[in-house]
C-alpha cells in the first residue's frame, strides 16, 4: 500500500512527464547572452515552445518537457556555429 505522500508524488511524476505547457520553471536556468561567441557555441539549448534560452544539461526542457534545440535553425547560422567551434 502507498501511502498519502507517495501516491501525490507518483501523480505528480506522472503528470510531468506528460506536461506539454510553461509552468515557468524554465525561468531558473535562462541564460544570458555570452560575450565574442554565440549561444550555440557556448553550450546554450533554446526552447522553442517556451521561447528561451536555457543553460541546462539535460536533452528536454526543465519546464515544458519537450526537446531542446542545440543547433542553429539557419544555413548562415549553422556555418557561423561551426567556425566558432572548429577555432
Amino acid at each position: 500500500m502507498l501511502s498519502a505522500v507517495q501516491s501525490k508524488v507518483l501523480f505528480f511524476i506522472k503528470i510531468r512527464t506528460n506536461m506539454t505547457y510553461c509552468i515557468d520553471e524554465c525561468k531558473k536556468y535562462k541564460a544570458s547572452k555570452p560575450l565574442q561567441i554565440g549561444r550555440y557555441a557556448a553550450g546554450q539549448k533554446r526552447c522553442n515552445y517556451c521561447e528561451i534560452f536555457v543553460d541546462y544539461d539535460g536533452i528536454t526542457c526543465p519546464c515544458c518537457n519537450r526537446q531542446l534545440r542545440c543547433l542553429p535553425r539557419s544555413r548562415k547560422g549553422k556555418e557561423k556555429y561551426l567556425e566558432q567551434i572548429v577555432r
